[in-house]
C-alpha cells in the first residue's frame, strides 16, 4: 500500500505483535523510520484503517516492541512516530493523555478542564475530548485506554472494550498496592495527604470491580477540632470515629447525602478524612452515589473488606491546601486552617 506524504510516494509496511493472553494482538503500521499506526487487530480501529501494507520487520517495529511493556518493563523513552492529520486541538488532547501516570486514568471532563485553562477559556467540550481521543492512530503509546467517561465507565475506546479493561488492569497490577491498617495508623491530615491520588475501589453488586482516583479530601482532627463531628464527645453516630484507623466511617448529610470517611489514627482519638471528590463525580455526595455506598457500609474494615477498600502506586501526588468546606459552625481559628487539599496532578 502507498500513500502521499510531503508531496512523494511513501510505502507503508506493517508487522504484527502477538500479546500477551487477554488482549488481542497488535497490528503496526509504518514507513522505513516512523510508526504511523498501532491499533488492536480486528477491533474498529483496525477496520477503519483499512487495507494492511506489507509486512516487513522494520527497525522501528522493533524499536515499538521493545517500548511494548507486558514483559514487565515501564519504558523511559518513546518509539519514533508520525502522524497524518494532526490538528492543534488534536496535539493539546494528546499532550494531556501523555500526562497521564501509568497506571491511572482521567476522565474526559478532566483533559476537558485541563485544555480550558492552559487556553485560558471558560469551557472546553469534554465531547471534542472524546472525538480526539477517539481519533488517536497510536493506542499505547498514546495512551487513549487512560482515559474513560464519568463515574469510572469504560467508554469511546476503539481498541475494544475488553482490551481497554485488561491494559488497565495490567497497569494497576504492576503499580498498586492495597493500603494496609499502618497507612490509616497516622494522623488525619498525613492522612488526607496521603489519600489524595490514591484508589478508591468498590466492588459492585454485579462483581465489577471500579477504580477511581481521589481529587479531594478533608481532615477533621479529634475532639479538640471544633469542625468534627467527635468535638462533643463520643455518641452512637460518632463512636466509630474511636476506632483504630482503618475504617469507613458513613453518615447522611441534610437527610440526602451519603458522605464516606476514613477514620484514622489509633483507637480512641477520633481523627477522619472526608472523601470529597474522585474521578468523574466532584462533591462528597456525588460520589458516594456514583459507586453506590451507603450506610450500610458504615464501619467496613477497609483493611480486608472485598467491597470497599484504598489502593496506592506510592507515587507522591502534587496538591494544593485551602480552608475546609461548609464548616460555619465551627471556631474562627478552626475555620482557617487549611486542611482540604485538592489534587493539581492534571495541572500544567
Amino acid at each position: 500500500m502507498w500513500i502521499v506524504r510531503d508531496n512523494s510516494i511513501a510505502v507503508r509496511y506493517t508487522w504484527t505483535y502477538r500479546t500477551p493472553d487477554g488482549l488481542d494482538d497488535l497490528v503496526m503500521s509504518g514507513y522505513g523510520e516512523s510508526l504511523t499506526g498501532l491499533r488492536f487487530k480486528g477491533s474498529r480501529d483496525d477496520v477503519a484503517c483499512g487495507e494492511y501494507g506489507d509486512e516487513r520487520d522494520l527497525p522501528v517495529f522493533r524499536e515499538t516492541c521493545r517500548w511494548l511493556y507486558f514483559a514487565g518493563r515501564s519504558p523511559d523513552w518513546t518509539p519514533t512516530y508520525h502522524m497524518e492529520g494532526l490538528t492543534e486541538f488534536r496535539k493539546d488532547v494528546i499532550d494531556e493523555m501523555l500526562t497521564i501516570p501509568f497506571g491511572t486514568t482521567a476522565s474526559y471532563g478532566d483533559i476537558a478542564k485541563s485544555i480550558a485553562k492552559r487556553r485560558g477559556v471558560n469551557r472546553v467540550s469534554a465531547q471534542a475530548v472524546g472525538g480526539a481521543v477517539g481519533w488517536n492512530p497510536i493506542c499505547i503509546i498514546i495512551p487513549c485506554h487512560r482515559v474513560i467517561g464519568a463515574s469510572g465507565k469504560m467508554v469511546g475506546y476503539g481498541g475494544g472494550v475488553a482490551n481497554k479493561v485488561a491494559l488497565l488492569a495490567h497497569e494497576m497490577r504492576r503499580t498498586m498496592r492495597r493500603m494496609g491498617a499502618e497507612d490509616f495508623r497516622v494522623d488525619a491530615v498525613t492522612a488526607a495527604k496521603r489519600l489524595v491520588g490514591a484508589f478508591l475501589c468498590r466492588r459492585m453488586d454485579d462483581g465489577t470491580v471500579v477504580r477511581l482516583r481521589i481529587i479531594e479530601t478533608e481532615a477533621y482532627c479529634g475532639e479538640e477540632d471544633t469542625a468534627c463531628h467527635a468535638h462533643k464527645g463520643r455518641t452512637p453516630r460518632t463512636d466509630v470515629m474511636y476506632s483504630a484507623g482503618g475504617c469507613a466511617y458513613i453518615y447522611l448529610c441534610y437527610g440526602m447525602h451519603e458522605m464516606l470517611n476514613v477514620v484514622t489514627g489509633p483507637a480512641g482519638h477520633p481523627e477522619a478524612v472526608l472523601v470529597r471528590g474522585i474521578d468523574g463525580a466532584e462533591g462528597p455526595g456525588r460520589l458516594t452515589k456514583a459507586l453506590q455506598i451507603d450506610r450500610s457500609l458504615n464501619r467496613e474494615d477497609l483493611v480486608v473488606s472485598d467491597r470497599l477498600w484504598l489502593e496506592t502506586d506510592d507515587r507522591t501526588c502534587r496538591f494544593t491546601a485551602a480552608p475546609r468546606i461548609g464548616i460555619a459552625y465551627a471556631s474562627k481559628r478552626d475555620q482557617a486552617r487549611k486542611w482540604r487539599f485538592t489534587t493539581c496532578l492534571l495541572a500544567t
